[in-house]
Order: structure tokens, then sequence, then C-alpha cells
């Protein structure tokens, strides 16, 4: 896990008031762990991670008010529950190692993983069958847990998720028309969102209508009568699952949902191709991953307007949130980088003109290679 996050973040780096809190407290009584993550970059953040190099420790430090304080508890009320699950079933997943748990103070500590022989799991290098494997033990992992928890519902000890995916399972489960109306309509907010957001960089190079794209999910929308539920991570992608090819780790428990089935195969779609484009060298190269993706889903998926909607929403993503937010590499210069990330953008947006006839535009011609 070590390696899994940042190196040694400088600490006179001005942080909000809440986080310099946090630092300054668990540097109290932990001398010699240093800062590696605030978490989430690109939001307020509400976590610090630190790490002592020492005795391979992580410490996981939450912001203290009323919100954050509840996801703690819920992160570690979900990593306690998971792994007493595991070790009664002697399952192939579990949680790194709880060494301590401060409920005052708002933190646990926990193993180094990699410490321990476990690696990180790079899901772009992975044959589809090996991680179709992985995904297959996950599953049948999860499912049960699941099934554990149902029977623990009276419970102080139950698994915690959020309310609203509490109040989304019980709709799905009665009265599906509503739960399908709030998903759309939160679907539907999100790729405006992350559209607005990155259109000006994206538009600089590749520009499409914003109003095309709506009409095309109210589409794709349209034709999905129901859809049924599954519990998961959410958090199945590279950064997240280590292993020693026996067993394997999760890290973030933050983030137990309730997702549409066949969600989480379109993410492993993402991590292992759409986000990945730097294994590839040419569009037809990559569209041919893609399209293996999209065969699968498409076999095991019986609900083909569903999956139609859910690669259509992640290849929204990807263009106009993961690409624009690449994080460039050593080993590439600033000029590469830049030309790759642009290019991949033209990928999407080809791909999205070929299969769902979104038409677009193309501004820098000489970068389409």
């Amino acid at each position: 896990m070590c390696n899994t996050w940042i190196e040694k973040i400088d600490e006179k780096i001005a942080f909000p008031s809440q986080i310099n809190a946090v630092i300054d407290q668990i540097k109290r009584q932990n001398h010699w762990f240093d800062v590696v993550k605030i978490w989430p970059a690109f939001r307020e953040p509400s976590n610090v991670i630190f790490y002592n190099p020492q005795i391979k420790h992580y410490i996981k430090a939450y912001v203290h008010n009323k919100v954050w304080k509840e996801a703690y508890f819920t992160e570690i009320t979900n990593i306690n529950m998971f792994n007493e699950f595991c070790d009664r079933i002697v399952g192939k997943f579990s949680w790194p190692t709880i060494l301590k748990q401060d409920d005052e103070n708002l933190y646990f500590v926990m193993k180094d993983i990699e410490s321990q022989g476990f690696s990180k799991i790079d899901f772009s290098k992975l044959a589809l069958d090996d991680l179709l494997k992985i995904y297959s033990e996950y599953r049948s992992t999860f499912d049960e847990f699941e099934k554990n928890n149902e029977k623990l519902q009276w419970s102080s000890n139950k698994i915690r998720v959020s309310t609203w995916d509490k109040i989304f399972k019980i709709l799905s489960d009665w009265i599906n028309p509503v739960a399908k109306i709030a998903y759309f309509c939160g679907q539907k907010n999100k790729i405006k969102e992350r559209y607005h957001e990155w259109e000006q960089y994206v538009h600089s190079f590749l520009q499409t209508d914003f109003e095309q794209l709506k009409a095309k999910l109210k589409e794709l929308q349209n034709g999905v009568e129901k859809a049924e539920l599954e519990f998961v991570y959410n958090r199945l992608w590279t950064g997240h699952v280590f292993s020693n090819w026996t067993h394997h780790k999760l890290i973030d428990f933050d983030s137990l949902w309730y997702r549409i089935k066949w969600t989480e195969t379109v993410a492993l779609m993402w991590t292992n191709t759409l986000l990945s484009v730097e294994k590839y060298q040419t569009y037809e190269e990559w569209k041919h991953s893609a399209m293996k993706w999209r065969d699968l889903i498409e076999k095991e998926c019986w609900n083909q307007n569903l999956w139609k909607l859910l690669i259509f929403q992640k290849l929204i993503g990807t263009m106009y949130l993961d690409y624009p937010k690449w994080e460039k590499v050593k080993e590439v210069s600033a000029t590469e980088y830049e030309l790759r990330r642009k290019r991949w953008i033209l990928w999407v947006g080809k791909l999205l003109h070929e299969r769902y006839s979104i038409p677009y535009l193309e501004t820098m011609q000489e970068i389409w290679l």
C-alpha cells in the first residue's frame, strides 16, 4: 500500500484549517508518521493518510465535523464487519488488518499490506480472463456478504450504507418506476456537470453539442423498463485492490453502495481499456479492445438497453472528466503528454459517433494519429 499513495507531502503547504487540525493532532500522538495523501484532492478534503516507513503502518484520520464523523464510523464499521465475515467464511477477499481504532479522534491504524507480500493489481495489464476470474471471486464474496448482512438487519452491527442508497434499494424493490426516475435524473445531472466543467478544454480540439448528448441520453433511458440492483464495493479498479494471487485485499471501504447491476462490469471495461489508453498505438487497436468488452457485456446482460446506457454514460465521463484530469507520468514529456491526452479524447469522440451517432468536429486535425 505504501507505493499506492503518493510520496511524503510537504507539510508546509497551506491546507484548509480542518485538515491542519487533523495533521497536528495525529503528529502530536504519532511523531514518526508522515502525511502522504489528502483526500479527496479535487473537492473539500475529508481525510488524511499518514505513513510510518519504519514500522510500515498507515493511519487514516478524518476531519472533525458532523458529516465526516459519520463517514469515519461508516468506514470502520464496514471494515470490521467485512473482516469478521471473511474470517468466518475463509474467503479470498479481506481488508488490511486494523491495529488500532480511535473513535474519539476519528482515526484508525492499519498494516501496510505491500510489506506482507501483496502487490497492487494493475487492471490495465490484466488479460480479460484473469480480470474476470478476480471479478467472479469478488462478486461471489460480496453477494454472500450482503446475504449475511440481511440476516443481521435488526442488529447494531449491520453494515452501513448511505441513507440515499437504502431509499434507492427500497424503491427499486417495491416501486421501481420511482427509483428509475430518480436514478435517471441523477445520471443526467452528473453528465451535465462533467460536460460543463471541462467543456472549454475538450472543445479546444473536439466539439460536441450537449443538446445532442442529452437527447441520446434520454432516448437510451426511455428504452430501459427495469433494472436490477447489486451490492458493490464501488472501487474495483487499479489502486484499490492488492493481491498475492491467492488472496486479495481491498482498501477504502467508505463507498459500499447499491448500484445498477452491470455498472461494475462497465467500470472494469473503463479501468482495463477506456482509461488505459497509453497501451494502445492506434484508435482501431483501442476500439477492438473496447468492443471485446462490449460483446462480453452484451452476452451476459439480458437488458440490452441498459448496458448501452451504462457504456454511454461511462464514455461521456471518460471524455469530459477522466482524460482532462489525466496525470502525467515521468517517462513522457509535457508536449507528448498533451498530445496523447487530446488524441485519446478524439478516440472517444469517434467511438461515440460510430456507436451512438453523436456528431463531433475535430479542431486539431494534426494530432489525430
